[in-house]
This record gives C-alpha cells, sequence and structure tokens, in this order.
C-alpha cells in the first residue's frame, strides 16, 4: 500500500510521490527502506487522489506489476491477509 484516503500519489519520470497533509511537498514511500534496494524505477505515468475506503497499491517488481498504475485505487475491504512468515532478507527471516 503506497497511497491512503486523501492522498495524492503521482507516478512519474520513473519517480513516485506521494503527498498529504504531514508532507505537502511530497515525499518518496521508497526512500530509505531495505526493500528500495531493489527498485530502480516505477514505471507509469499517474496522478490521482485516494478516494475515501480505498488505497493506492503498487507491486514490488514494478517494472512488471499489474497494480493502481494499471487498474486505479482498490477497496480497503478488498485487502485481506495475514503475515504469517517474513522470508527477507535472510537475516530477519521470522515466523508471526
Amino acid at each position: 500500500v503506497i497511497g491512503l484516503p486523501g492522498e495524492r500519489v503521482v507516478v512519474k519520470d520513473g519517480h513516485v510521490t506521494v503527498y498529504n497533509k504531514e508532507n505537502p511537498d511530497g515525499f518518496d514511500p521508497d526512500k530509505g527502506h531495505e526493500y528500495s534496494k531493489s527498485i530502480k524505477t516505477t514505471p507509469g505515468n499517474v496522478d490521482i487522489t485516494v478516494q475515501p475506503g480505498e488505497v493506492f497499491v503498487l507491486g514490488d517488481n514494478r517494472t512488471n506489476s499489474l497494480d493502481s498504475r494499471y487498474f486505479g485505487s482498490v477497496n480497503a475491504g478488498d485487502v485481506v491477509g495475514k503475515l504469517g512468515l517474513r522470508i527477507f532478507p535472510l537475516n530477519k527471516a521470522r515466523s508471526f
């Protein structure tokens, strides 16, 4: 999940920027996270404000993911699942 209700998500020139009340000038949601080392670019041209009850999702394989860049925001109630096992990075592997 990259964008929450009320946030503006912009994908442009290979980068993702999220704008919200706390960050009116925008921020890169990938910057500074362990997983971001594998994300070199995020293709697409999207500028969307996430509506109430929805979320904006991006796959971790950004160059080959069908996600909100293609089908728009998704109903937050449709997001289900529980993390049971973390495998990567290996030094942080654990079950929940």
